[in-house]
């Protein structure tokens, strides 16, 4: 009785859970289950289900290329798919979901277990994070100053336009330890030594160092550069 009654319980939870779960059918890909997270995010009732399958749902899939997808799941060469997919609603709006699909099978029945999560949140901070990300590179290719992002081991992963505009330089021959090649020989090893010296303190990195530019002559710049940290002071 108290197993009957866990199972109970564990099925109500599941069809009041806001997380959208549905089952459907591996050969006709008809609905059998959507629980109230997943009605309550495409908007269709119980009665609609059995005469739905998968693709009223998701247009942007067909058959022939959702069954390739879903072969290594059948095949049993992996327990489950993750991807990211357009969704439905009844009104005719989409929203973007994610979608954890699972083989599901018991005696003759054999059945795909989905997991949908809405992702229009996550969607809309991605979005944001790439805006701010366009403004970062418009300002910092635009100041006329030279500009780098350098990480602690003393590699770069990044220079401005100023930078490759005075150097006659490319980002393939700045990548990593690149960087070196533009700076005066003589004080090179003073520079790393100060810059590990900064990285070590966690402090800024300030001196004055001669550049290479593209007309064979160098010159020297007021170099500074700050440490950023994460949320744990690394």
């Amino acid at each position: 009785m108290q197993i009957q009654n866990a199972y109970t319980r564990l099925s109500d939870n599941l069809d009041q859970s806001l997380t959208g779960i549905c089952l459907f059918d591996a050969q006709t890909l008809h609905f059998h289950y959507l629980n109230k997270g997943a009605r309550r995010n495409l908007g269709y009732d119980m009665d609609r289900l059995p005469m739905m399958t998968l693709f009223d749902i998701q247009p942007e899939l067909d058959e022939a290329s959702f069954r390739t997808m879903i072969s290594p799941l059948v095949n049993g060469e992996k327990e489950a798919l993750v991807f990211e997919t357009m969704h439905l609603r009844a009104d005719g709006t989409l929203y973007p979901a994610e979608v954890h699909l699972q083989w599901v099978t018991q005696s003759d029945c054999r059945e795909f277990l989905a997991i949908m999560l809405d992702i229009t949140s996550r969607r809309r901070a991605q979005l944001a994070l790439q805006e701010n990300e366009a403004r970062f590179r418009i300002i910092a290719n635009t100041i006329p100053t030279l500009s780098w992002i350098l990480e602690t081991e003393g590699s770069r992963s990044w220079h401005n336009q100023r930078w490759y505009d005075y150097t006659g330089t490319t980002p393939e021959e700045m990548k990593g330890w690149g960087w070196r090649r533009v700076h005066d020989p003589a004080l090179l090893p003073v520079v790393i030594e100060k810059w590990n010296e900064a990285v070590s303190a966690g402090q800024a990195f300030a001196m004055e160092v001669s550049l290479l530019g593209a007309d064979g002559q160098y010159r020297i710049f007021l170099t500074r550069a700050e440490p950023l940290k994460d949320a744990k002071g690394q």
